[in-house]
């Protein structure tokens, strides 16, 4: 009887604490969640593209004890380069996690995984703890993210500065607070500056804007503090800083004439809004559901008429978060009775009006991958929605409306999981190049080990390659392995040589036909989503 009375009283203890600890318990879940889909195989499955290729040749140098850049990496079609805090974010990765691609790109998920916290905590002052843990899983398992933190690419670290800012900032606003937290939102910002254009845009304006409320609102300027914002800033820009001064300014005058370049063919009002628009529409589409679209959504009447249901639904369904959120948004600031919260809300809405008018700006300069700069915006549309949705029906059937947002929420999810699956089975799926984005790790290391045994095996030949997308990729691995492969040419053929087709598995045979027999086959192996086929000319 002792003994059932402590297990019964040991269930007790177990429920309770269970129901104490719940949302904590989830929370933990969740980021379990997160983080699985950022790393699992990361090692292998991390994209790496010329872009990748260059960082990593810059970063292996560092290793190899050259000096430390002063700059980063180049803004998109200007000359401008950002800052270089994300080739030391790389290296230091490296240090830790070993100096290989896999290894120095690693940051990134591991940053993209902290982001979840973030997120949760930053909009747990906006709705209530059920709705943000909603919103929390959803983020963590949306794709598009999900897919910006699994390769090294200089913005997309931005998801955690960016949300390391909103919460830091929304901190000091809503209380006094001490040296320390402006001085940490002061690194953030130094650090953020140097990821993407835009952020060297919108967080200065942020800033200001930020401690300009606060001087209006206490009648004071926090001078310390705003002068140690002023120094942490500074001093974490001194390598950018230092390259001007060594070569007369000629970064800052890039950056201006990039400026200038990127704006010349934007000065169409209407186009530009109607493009902002297209911007926003998919984004929240891609990052709630993703779903990449292929379409351009600001010409209705051509989506319609393509027939692409999916697309339709997806276009339609973004649209009507997007609207209904900005109008409940409206409704939520004007009524909102909670101090802290309606400064949450003014304080999100002037940072997403002013991050909407910079890319409005841009015009047909605008990319979907720009999006993950505002990519709060669509969980907050849809966090408004299943407010409204959870209060109408609080009195009229509340298990309806707990029945459709969990429909909703699920259905998002398994989206998202779905094409996770789908893209990152490498081994099995042919038909998810594009939506992954361009080569892995593994295959262009899998490729070039096969092309080393095959030399081994064949010591006096000379190696060739065919034109291939990813040569660099191919070529960065080859380096490593000591090996030297030759672009083909049929002027500057050995006598003794061997030759590499790679090409995509679905479209291998074609690539083959396109050679008109001039080559024997001697083996063909796939590698992930690639076959490889090793050649002699038949002459030899």
């Amino acid at each position: 009887m002792k003994i059932k009375n402590m297990i019964k009283l040991s269930k007790i203890k177990t429920i309770n604490w269970l129901k104490k600890n719940n949302v904590q318990i989830i929370l933990f879940l969740i980021i379990l969640l997160g983080a699985y889909l950022r790393l699992n195989d990361f090692s292998n499955l991390a994209r790496f593209n010329a872009d990748q290729v260059r960082d990593a040749k810059i970063v292996d140098a560092m290793f190899e004890g050259e000096e430390f850049p002063l700059l980063g990496p180049k803004a998109g079609g200007t000359a401008f380069k950002l800052g270089p805090a994300f080739y030391y974010l790389e290296y230091f990765s490296g240090a830790i996690f070993g100096s290989t691609p896999g290894g120095i790109a690693l940051f990134i998920p591991i940053f993209s995984i902290a982001s979840i916290f973030l997120f949760y905590l930053f909009f747990k002052n906006i709705f209530s703890t059920k709705i943000t843990l909603a919103l929390t899983l959803l983020y963590a398992s949306s794709f598009y993210l999900i897919k910006y933190s699994r390769f090294a690419w200089n913005p997309n670290a931005i998801p955690f500065f960016l949300f390391a800012f909103l919460n830091l900032s929304l901190a000091i606003l809503l209380s006094k607070r001490p040296l320390y937290y402006h001085i940490t939102l002061a690194a953030v910002v130094a650090i953020g500056i140097q990821l993407h254009t835009t952020l060297l845009i919108l967080l200065p304006i942020f800033t200001f804007g930020l401690y300009t409320y606060l001087i209006i609102k206490n009648k004071k300027v926090p001078l310390i503090k705003i002068c140690a914002v002023l120094f942490t800033i500074a001093f974490l820009n001194v390598p950018f800083f230092l390259n001007d001064i060594k070569k007369d300014g000629e970064n800052l005058r890039n950056f201006f004439s990039g400026a200038a370049s990127k704006t010349e063919s934007s000065t169409a009002i209407i186009s530009n809004i109607k493009n902002s628009f297209n911007f926003l529409a998919q984004g929240t589409a891609y990052s709630l559901t993703g779903l990449e679209p292929q379409k351009n959504w600001s010409k209705p009447v051509k989506l319609l008429q393509s027939g692409n249901i999916t697309e339709i639904a997806a276009a339609f369904l973004a649209i009507l978060i997007t609207f209904f959120g900005i109008f409940l948004a409206v409704l939520k600031i004007k009524n909102e009775k909670t101090q802290s919260r309606k400064t949450a809300l003014y304080f999100i809405a002037s940072i997403s009006i002013i991050s909407l008018l910079l890319f409005t700006a841009l015009g047909d300069e605008l990319n979907i991958r720009f999006f993950i700069v505002i990519i709060f915006l669509p969980f907050m549309f849809l966090g408004f929605s299943l407010e409204y949705l959870s209060n109408y029906f609080k009195d009229k059937s509340f298990r309806l409306a707990i029945i459709i947002i969990t429909i909703l929420l699920l259905t998002f999810t398994s989206l998202n999981i779905a094409k996770y699956v789908q893209v990152y089975d490498l081994e099995t799926s042919q038909k998810n190049t594009s939506a992954y984005g361009g080569i892995s790790v593994g295959e262009s290391r899998g490729i070039s080990e096969y092309i080393k045994e095959t030399l081994e095996n064949y010591p006096d030949s000379k190696p060739y390659t065919f034109p291939f997308e990813f040569k660099r990729s191919l070529d960065y691995f080859n380096s490593k392995s000591g090996i030297s492969v030759h672009s083909f040419s049929a002027n500057n053929l050995a006598d003794k040589s061997i030759l590499f087709l790679v090409a995509e598995k679905e479209s291998a045979e074609k690539s083959l036909d396109k050679l008109n027999g001039q080559f024997d086959v001697l083996e063909q192996k796939n590698i992930g989503r690639f076959t490889i086929f090793k050649l002699l000319p038949k002459y030899q």
